[in-house]
C-alpha cells in the first residue's frame, strides 16, 4: 500500500473511532467544551508569550485570567439572570396569549398563518421550558461531574499542549508523516480559528444586545445578552433561536419597538458576520450546503450539541478533501 493510501485509510479509521466516542453525549460535551477553552486560552497564551517569553508562565497567567474572569462573570451574571428570567418568560408568554402581533399585520392570510404558528408554539414552548427545567434539575450531579472534568481537562491540556501537539505522530507510521503532519496541522489550525471566531462573534453579539437594552432603558438586558451569547455558538439556526425571544419581547414595545429591534438585530449580526469573515480569512472555506446537511443530521442524533459539532465535521471533510482526495482527482497521485 502506498504511503498516501495508508495515511488516508488510517485517517478514516480514526475519524470513525472519534465518531464512536462522540456518540456518548456526555463525553462529547466534555471534549467540545474543553477544546473551546483550550482554543481560547491558547490564543491568549500566545499573545502573552510575546511579552513574557516563557511558555509556562504565559500558560499559567492565561489560566488564572480565564478562571478569574469566569468566576467574575458567573458572580455578576447568574444572580441577574435568575432574577430576570421568571419575569421575562411571563412577559413573552403574555404577548403570545394576548396575540399582540395582531395590530401589526394587515394581510389576512399572513395573520392567519402567524396565529396558527403561535397556537402551535405556545403549548410546545411551555412544555419545552418545563421539560428543560426538570431535566436540568435532575442532571445537576452529572453536570457537576462534567464541569469537574472540563476544568481538569482544560488545565492539563494547556499545560501539556506541546506534548499533545506531538500525539498525532504516534497515530501514523513515520513514513507517512510528510503526508499526515500537514493534514493534522491544517485541520487543528482551522478548528482552533473557527472556535476563536465563533467565541469573538458570540461575545460581540451578546455585549451589543446588552448595551442596546441598557441604552434603551429596557428590562432583561442581562438575560438577552447571555441568551444572544450562548445561541451564537450554534451555527446558522442559532440566530433564529436568539431572535425569537427578542421579537416576542419587542411586541410589548409596540410597532416602533418591533421595527427598532429588527433593525438593531440586523446591524448587530452584520457586524458579527463581518468580524467572523475577517477572522476566518485565509482558512478553509466551508460549503454552506454541506454544512446545512450535516447540521440536520447531527441535530437528529446529538441535539443542540450536534449542531455545533456539525461544523467541525464539515471542516474535517474540507481539509480531508484538500490533503487526500483532491491530489488523486487532480494530479493522479499514487504515492
Amino acid at each position: 500500500m502506498s504511503d498516501r493510501r495508508l495515511a488516508l485509510v488510517l485517517t478514516i479509521v480514526y475519524f470513525f473511532l472519534v465518531a464512536l466516542v462522540f456518540s456518548i453525549q456526555e463525553v462529547a460535551a466534555i471534549i467540545v467544551v474543553t477544546f473551546i477553552n483550550v482554543a481560547i486560552l491558547g490564543a491568549l497564551s500566545n499573545y502573552l508569550y510575546k511579552y513574557i517569553k516563557s511558555r509556562v508562565v504565559s500558560n499559567t497567567v492565561a489560566l488564572v485570567v480565564f478562571f478569574l474572569m469566569l468566576l467574575l462573570a458567573l458572580y455578576l451574571i447568574i444572580p441577574a439572570v435568575l432574577k430576570e428570567f421568571g419575569s421575562f418568560y411571563s412577559v413573552i408568554m403574555e404577548n403570545v396569549k394576548t396575540h399582540a402581533w395582531r395590530s401589526y399585520i394587515k394581510n389576512e392570510q399572513l395573520l392567519n398563518f402567524v396565529e396558527k404558528l403561535f397556537e402551535y408554539l405556545k403549548p410546545t414552548a411551555e412544555d419545552y421550558v418545563k421539560g428543560e427545567i426538570a431535566r436540568i434539575t435532575a442532571s445537576i450531579p452529572s453536570f457537576a461531574l462534567q464541569l469537574f472534568f472540563i476544568i481538569l481537562g482544560t488545565i492539563y491540556s494547556l499545560i501539556y499542549i506541546d506534548q499533545l501537539k506531538k500525539f498525532p505522530e504516534m497515530l501514523y507510521p513515520r513514513r507517512v508523516w510528510r503526508i499526515s503532519d500537514p493534514f493534522v496541522e491544517d485541520l487543528f489550525a482551522n478548528l482552533r480559528r473557527f472556535v476563536q471566531a465563533v467565541f469573538v462573534t458570540a461575545l460581540i453579539t451578546g455585549m451589543l444586545f446588552f448595551l442596546i437594552f441598557e441604552i434603551m432603558g429596557l428590562k432583561y438586558s442581562v438575560t438577552i445578552g447571555v441568551w444572544a451569547f450562548l445561541t451564537n455558538f450554534i451555527p446558522i439556526v442559532g440566530v433564529i433561536f436568539e431572535y425569537v425571544p427578542v421579537f416576542l419581547f419587542s411586541l410589548s414595545l409596540g410597532l416602533k419597538g418591533v421595527i427598532l429591534m429588527a433593525v438593531f438585530t440586523l446591524i448587530i449580526h452584520t457586524i458579527a458576520f463581518v468580524t467572523f469573515l475577517s477572522m476566518m480569512k485565509g482558512y478553509t472555506k466551508i460549503n454552506p450546503v454541506v454544512m446545512l446537511f450535516f447540521i440536520m443530521i447531527m441535530w437528529r442524533f446529538q441535539g443542540l450539541l450536534g449542531i455545533f459539532i456539525a461544523v467541525p465535521i464539515t471542516i474535517f471533510i474540507s481539509v480531508f478533501w484538500k490533503h487526500f482526495l483532491r491530489p488523486f482527482f487532480e494530479g493522479g497521485v499514487t504515492g
